[in-house]
């Protein structure tokens, strides 16, 4: 179930595959825990239980925001209810054995830490946050508690990718030429991981420490959530961050 993108003694970044539970044809089989895509409330609290044991903390100690492809981010200094964190797309904190995380479905996951600050950041960062560069108003933020950019490593977890990122012209303009691939016989296609790895490194971080998973979702779709694939009113990826004690 959990899919680990880094982990040490210190912390654990990682990505929740839908599991062995995922059947075809239901957008809500397998693992979700994001409350405000239509789900069963029984089913998100038993895989948020599931997660927590899994972690060895409580329920409450796993954290996300209520998206809305904004490019706001918040700092937390403890656990906090979703609905304290409207309108938040990006979490950043200092606290030990909070696992901050976001939901996505074909949307750019970006797991951050600075290790030697013990700060650690979790980005939902969609073609809308990714043109907002939310990316770089995360790692202001983090600045704020002492991380540094050059010691920032980056985990980008599974998204949609070039193959699959199908757009219209209206969007596809908003993004720089390098990351656009025409395609004569349909609309354009973005390659929105590589534009976010672009921003990241513009922010300071060393590209030796961007990790970035080759899964596309839109490919994947019994693996990882995809809107594309499966809907909007579907499940989602959690893709989360936790220091340890």
């Amino acid at each position: 179930m959990i899919d680990i993108l880094a982990e040490s003694p210190r912390f654990v970044a990682a990505t929740i595959s839908r599991g062995a539970e995922a059947v075809a044809g239901n957008p809500y089989s397998g693992f979700n825990i994001c409350p405000y895509t239509c789900d069963d409330t029984s089913h998100i609290n038993q895989c948020r239980l599931a997660l927590a044991d899994e972690l060895g903390i409580s329920p409450e100690q796993i954290v996300m925001p209520r998206q809305t492809h904004s490019p706001n981010v918040k700092i937390i200094d403890g656990p906090a209810e979703i609905d304290t964190l409207l309108h938040i797309d990006a979490l950043v904190t200092s606290c030990r054995n909070i696992a901050i995380g976001i939901n996505t479905a074909d949307c750019v996951p970006v797991l951050l830490i600075d290790e030697t600050a013990g700060a650690i950041a979790a980005v939902h960062s969609g073609w809308r946050g990714t043109v907002a560069n939310i990316v770089s108003n995360t790692i202001d933020s983090m600045q704020a508690l002492g991380a540094l950019p050059q010691r920032i490593r980056a985990f980008i977890g599974p998204c949609i990718h070039q193959c699959c990122f199908e757009t219209g012209r209206d969007v596809a303009d908003l993004f720089p030429a390098e990351f656009v691939f025409e395609n004569k016989s349909a609309k354009p296609h973005v390659d929105l991981p590589g534009v976010v790895v672009r921003q990241l490194a513009d922010a300071g971080v060393c590209r030796t420490n961007i990790a970035e998973s080759p899964c596309c979702s839109r490919c994947n779709p019994m693996k990882y959530c995809s809107a594309r694939a499966s809907g909007v009113d579907s499940a989602r990826t959690f893709s989360f961050i936790l220091l340890k004690n």
